[in-house]
C-alpha cells in the first residue's frame, strides 16, 4: 500500500499483508487495510508502523469508520453479519448478528 498526500510520497506500507488488499480506510492520522484473508492491519502515519493486527474470522465485504467512535471500525460479512471493532485493543466490542436484515 503506497499513501500519497498532494501527490508526494507519505509513506509505504508493508510486510503484513500476503493475500491481495480488498479494503482502504482512512481514519485521521491512520490507514485501515483489509486482505482478501480478512486480516485487517491499522497503520500510523507518517511512520507507517502498524497500530494493530486483527482477524474478525471472515473477509469483509464493508468496511466503516463510525462518526464519533474513537478508534473504532465496523466490519460487514458476506452473510450480513456486522462486527464493531476496537482497534486500539484488538478485540471486538459488539457483534450484529443480523447484520440490516
Amino acid at each position: 500500500v503506497v499513501v500519497y498526500k498532494r501527490a508526494e510520497l507519505v509513506a509505504t506500507l508493508e510486510g503484513e499483508h500476503t493475500a491481495p488488499v480488498r479494503h482502504l480506510l482512512a481514519m485521521g492520522s491512520s490507514v485501515v487495510s483489509v486482505d482478501a484473508t480478512g486480516l485487517l492491519v491499522a497503520w500510523q502515519l507518517p511512520s507507517g508502523e502498524v497500530a494493530g493486527r486483527l482477524h474478525p474470522g471472515f473477509a469483509a465485504s464493508a468496511l466503516c469508520h463510525p462518526a464519533t467512535y474513537l478508534n473504532k471500525v465496523l466490519l460487514g460479512a458476506p452473510d450480513g453479519r456486522m462486527q464493531l471493532w476496537n482497534l486500539r485493543s484488538s478485540k471486538r466490542v459488539h457483534e450484529f448478528e443480523h447484520g440490516w436484515r
